[in-house]
């Protein structure tokens, strides 16, 4: 019965959902017109007047203008980073760097590290950050050698083990 049913509403419902519509058709010598959306707003910058912002809107402006001036435009994966809206600052990646190597050290069992890192992160890590590297040698009791590569992303570095000093 419950079969029967079932049959019959899905009948029903085809059969009445099957209509035989008159669809119009457009005539060949009807011309259709391309409207724009510009063409349908009238933009007004508030009369010439300067506009007020909130302080959200100076310091989400502050961000956009930091971001745009410590902007790369000599690698093309920092035109994602400004995309996503943000670009990491060299100290930020030394310091991950360090932390990359802490984790890395409690699993390798060399007595050198070397870390590639972008030919800039390497002048910081051998100049003003001198002292972090220093400070990582004494902590995990092993010497680690920076390596500028060219080739390498600002935040890109890789670390390698040495089994030699």
């Amino acid at each position: 019965m419950k079969i029967f049913n079932l049959t019959l509403t899905v009948l029903m419902l085809f059969i009445l959902s099957c209509k035989n519509e008159n669809k119009q058709d457009i005539k060949p010598d009807t011309v259709l017109e391309d409207v724009s959306l510009l063409d349908t707003l009238q933009l007004k910058l508030n009369a010439g007047e300067r506009w007020l912002a909130n302080s959200e809107t100076q310091e989400g402006v502050n961000k956009m203008d930091s971001l745009i001036e410590v902007f790369d435009t000599n690698t093309d994966k920092d035109f994602k980073k400004l995309g996503e809206g943000y670009l990491v600052s060299r100290k930020t990646i030394s310091y991950n760097i360090y932390r990359a190597v802490l984790r890395e050290a409690g699993n390798m069992m060399g007595v050198r590290f070397t870390v590639r890192v972008n030919p800039e992160i390497a002048e910081l890590l051998c100049g003003e950050e001198n002292t972090l590297i220093g400070h990582l040698e004494k902590k995990i009791g092993k010497r680690v050698a920076i390596y500028p590569n060219p080739k390498f992303h600002m935040e890109e570095f890789d670390i390698l083990e040495s089994m030699e000093p």
